[in-house]
């Protein structure tokens, strides 16, 4: 549409400067030399009337379709501006719609931060009181092994113990046990199991 306009009214103003350009010209050359004295003023008469006669016709013919096509340019400048209001406030909504998601995500973000805080704490709690039953536990064993480490050790002391108190008795014993201490052992042996 706008090629037909320019080319409507680009045609009608070459022909206007066109126009214009014969008009301003020098008159002189239009006329004769040897006319007279009235011719010039005659010519002067005569391109005004036609200057008039060209302001009338375009101001008639190219009045409207100038009209409309400012109309026009004004309607599709009205309708452009209306567009580019409809999306600065679509625009705006879209904005103001994320930044209430940013806001929301904002709040979700430190809800899930405190939860994770809260997991962690309870994780580290529960790791510390595993950690503790653990060494309790260890401790108990260590304290069953070194129980059993002095129980084994004293078993140990004491059949040393009695060994070299055999062996010292079988040393010095046989010298000091006689024949009747024989036999009341026999004997007293004897009372016991019978």
């Amino acid at each position: 549409m706008m090629k037909r306009i320019f080319g409507f009214y680009g045609m009608r103003g070459c022909l206007l400067i066109a126009f214009l350009a014969i008009l301003s010209g020098p008159t002189t050359v239009l006329a004769a030399d040897s006319s007279g004295e009235w011719r010039p003023t005659y010519d002067l008469i005569m391109m005004w009337l036609n200057f008039g006669i060209l302001v009338f016709l375009l101001v008639k013919f190219t009045k409207a379709p100038i009209a409309n096509f400012f109309k026009g340019q004004k309607e599709e400048v009205e309708r452009d501006l209306h567009e580019a209001e409809e999306k600065y406030l679509v625009a705006q909504t879209k904005v103001a719609e994320t930044q209430k998601l940013l806001d929301e995500s904002d709040a979700r973000l430190k809800e899930i931060k405190e939860r994770i805080l809260k997991q962690g704490e309870h994780k580290k709690q529960k790791i510390i009181a595993s950690a503790m039953e653990e060494s309790r536990s260890l401790l108990e064993e260590a304290r069953r092994r070194v129980d059993n480490q002095i129980v084994l050790a004293r078993s140990k002391f004491r059949s040393e113990l009695i060994d070299a108190a055999i062996n010292v008795a079988m040393v010095k014993l046989p010298g000091q046990v006689t024949k009747d201490d024989d036999r009341k052992m026999i004997d007293q042996y004897i009372q016991k199991v019978g």
